[in-house]
């Protein structure tokens, strides 16, 4: 998601804010495998099977996932399709 997009004004969208979410947003599913445990964490790799977005229709996304005491950190870096950019991503459970 972009984190510069707007809140919309009301629970209605107006156009203009639909083509905006729709240009700033992506979703997928798919299937995942591990591998072993790195320094960086547990490499998990999700194979997009189904997406809102094309551009990302049958790849890959690398992730490693790590626990430490009672936080669970996910990093990753992945393309974004609306603007073709790598980024790179923490969250922090």
């Amino acid at each position: 998601m972009d984190a510069t997009r707007k809140a919309p004004a009301a629970p209605t969208l107006t156009d203009a804010e639909a083509i905006a979410m729709m240009k700033t947003q992506v979703a997928w599913t798919g299937k995942y495998t591990t591998a072993e445990q790195t320094v960086e964490g547990i490499k998990v790799t999700a194979h997009v099977d189904a997406a809102s977005s094309q551009a990302i229709f049958n790849t890959d996304r690398v992730y490693f996932i790590r626990v430490d005491g009672d936080k669970m950190m996910v990093k990753g870096s992945v393309i974004v399709p609306m603007t073709g950019q790598t980024v790179s991503s923490s969250l922090t459970l």
